[in-house]
């Protein structure tokens, strides 16, 4: 992941993600027309951008102090349905796959969630499909509850109504970082891994190349964006521990409750990767991420998966070869509900997880994984069995575990039960800010402007010499309200006067890229004439320390054959 990325355009939920202890997921659907752009103007201010969330984790860790106090924040982020794009007028709707615009409830079929569709909280039928998700995250419950009112407050004047709110929290004691069956979660992310084995950043990221050198499907506006599939899953913690004591005691072969659960999952419950089958019989402490990560070479020297068994839940969802880094998800998720003993029968209260995924490919990422890798019995063998924690069976699940002794065959039950959900597009800033726009025509054609102007505009402000300008990570640092008097920007053009006040007026639009998508243009009296074409010339300076300082400089212009 060596690209240079826009996180000042990039929702921070997708990346570097809010990964708070306290998050909400609220479900709207828009009601008057006209007034969802109205809405969306309002939000936009507290959408939280990657840069931010960036910021703020530098911050805290320079601080070095685990319970800084002062340090809580509110982050919000904000989805939209393919039918909550529609009644926002977006263009070029045509440019999104199929996968988006039809949505989970059409496609649910393809991933067996359609079994239990008729009892979804939430999506199940055309009256209750969200039209936009709004991602709330806080370091408090109080602060949280703070935020979700204020939402649901902007919400109820602009006519959203809101279909259902999934309150989630990291579980406490010695179950934080964990999900409810035990099992610590999150730790194989493509986003955090090390730049030599993480996936392309247009694998999550639209307007960026993928593994094999290409583009996700998406109007033009949809750079910096990303796909999220959100689900409710209901866990069913007492089943799955009763089952795993059941199931070890007829095995037989010196398997513990404990073992088999490492088996299925691929991990111990403290997150450390199984080792020797022959001889760890007993969980090892956390080793921290890097030994904690299981490799390609892991499944290489196990081929017969004796240590890492093949129907084990981390090698079905990333088999670590072939074309698997095509396949990768950036997962947010956090348990919602209550925690429930390993050995305490079952109290009723819901429970599970609140899963959220970005990806550039709804259809060849999260379907892929769930269709063709979760759901299939013969995947990556012809005996491995469905996925024993996400796989959605039918009815009981037959596995087989091999060991050194001889297969063991293994009968399941269902542990996580689909309850809700929906498939999304997180639009990056630039995007929301023209979505938002109550001035702007809807568009008839298929591309917006966009599609050369803003490559110009992000061409000049990878150009712009003002280094301060680019720190745009660190929101505490804003443009100077009088920029013509700044003292921190060097400028070109009288000379060693470039710094009185005023020598020239300009416009300051770097930081706007919306001011691209109507096109860039000079204003030359009362002409106004179209920029269609740019020339960058190299030339030197001294700055006010004396030194000499090279810089490239833009021109923008109509050249020969005007503009498009």
């Amino acid at each position: 992941m060596t690209v240079e990325l826009r996180f000042d355009q990039i929702q921070g939920n997708v990346t570097p993600g809010f990964r708070k202890n306290h998050q909400a997921f609220m479900l709207l659907r828009f009601g008057a027309k006209g007034s969802a752009r109205a809405w969306l103007k309002k939000l936009v201010p507290s959408v939280t951008t990657a840069s931010a969330v960036r910021a703020f984790v530098r911050r805290f860790k320079n601080a070095n102090q685990p319970d800084v106090v002062g340090w809580h924040t509110r982050w919000v982020n904000v989805a939209m349905s393919a039918a909550g794009l529609e009644a926002l007028e977006a263009p070029g709707m045509g440019f999104f796959p199929d996968d988006f615009r039809q949505g989970l409830r059409e496609r649910a079929h393809l991933i067996a969630d359609d079994e239990t569709i008729r009892d979804w909280k939430v999506g199940g039928t055309p009256q209750n499909e969200a039209h936009v998700l709004v991602v709330v995250a806080a370091d408090s419950e109080k602060d949280l509850n703070a935020e979700v009112a204020r939402q649901r407050e902007l919400a109820g004047a602009h006519d959203l109504l809101e279909l259902t709110t999934c309150f989630g929290a990291e579980l406490g004691g010695n179950l934080r970082g964990h999900e409810h069956f035990g099992y610590r979660d999150g730790i194989s992310q493509p986003d955090r891994e090390p730049a030599r084995d993480a996936p392309a950043w247009g694998e999550f990221i639209l307007g960026h190349q993928n593994q094999i050198g290409q583009l996700a499907r998406g109007p033009d506006w949809a750079r910096n964006g990303s796909y999220a599939v959100f689900r409710r899953l209901s866990q069913d913690v007492a089943r799955f521990h009763q089952t795993l004591r059941e199931q070890a005691a007829r095995a037989r072969r010196d398997l513990t409750p404990e073992m088999l659960g490492a088996k299925l999952v691929g991990r111990w419950p403290t997150g450390a990767k199984l080792g020797n089958p022959e001889t760890e019989k007993r969980a090892p402490a956390w080793p921290g991420d890097e030994a904690a990560r299981v490799t390609a070479q892991d499944f290489k020297d196990d081929p017969h998966g004796e240590r890492f068994p093949f129907v084990a839940h981390i090698r079905k969802a990333n088999p670590r070869g072939g074309d698997s880094q095509r396949r990768r998800l950036i997962r947010r998720g956090i348990p919602y509900g209550p925690p429930l003993a390993p050995d305490a029968p079952d109290d009723g209260a819901a429970r599970g997880l609140l899963f959220l995924a970005y990806q550039a490919s709804i259809a060849e990422q999260f379907e892929h994984i769930q269709q063709n890798w979760f759901n299939d019995s013969k995947f990556p063998t012809t005996t491995t069995g469905r996925d024993p924690l996400v796989g959605q069976p039918g009815g009981p699940n037959e596995i087989t575990l091999t060991q050194k002794g001889g297969p063991v065959a293994l009968t399941l039950r269902r542990f996580v039960t689909m309850t809700g959900g929906g498939y999304f597009f997180s639009p990056s800033i630039q995007a929301l800010k023209l979505l938002a726009d109550p001035r702007r025509a809807p568009s008839t054609e298929g591309k917006p402007m966009a599609d050369q102007y803003s490559r110009l505009g992000e061409f000049i402000f990878r150009e712009d010499p003002y280094d301060w300008r680019r720190e745009a990570d660190i929101p505490e640092r804003k443009l100077p309200d009088d920029l013509n008097s700044a003292p921190e920007v060097e400028r070109v053009g009288l000379g060693k006067n470039r710094n009185s006040a005023r020598p020239f007026e300009f416009d300051y639009a770097l930081d706007d890229p919306e001011y691209w998508e109507s096109g860039l243009f000079w204003q030359v009296g009362e002409k106004t004439i179209r920029i269609s074409k740019a020339i960058r010339i190299q030339y030197e300076y001294e700055n006010n320390e004396g030194q000499r300082v090279r810089r490239g400089m833009v021109i923008g212009f109509e050249g020969a054959g005007g503009g498009p």
